[in-house]
């Protein structure tokens, strides 16, 4: 089963996200976009993409992509 942690990257539906926030009374994952959310109709900036999804879902265990980060 797929896990994350605190600070973690993962690619979510081919994006950049970093898990923010766990709620662990339901292992919750919650994860923040590193690129801003687009207005639908005038196309600027209206902040950053929010998602929380049980850890132990299909939807999670399915979209959730680990992400190589560089090691020494």
């Amino acid at each position: 089963m797929k896990t994350a942690k605190l600070g973690d990257i993962l690619k979510w539906k081919g994006k950049l996200v970093e898990v923010r926030w766990i709620n662990e009374g339901h292992k919750s994952i919650g994860m923040v976009s590193f690129e801003d959310k687009l207005c639908p109709h005038c196309h600027k900036p209206i902040g950053k993409y929010e998602v929380e999804h049980i850890e132990s879902s299909a939807l999670f265990q399915e979209s959730a992509e680990p992400v190589k980060t560089i090691e020494e």
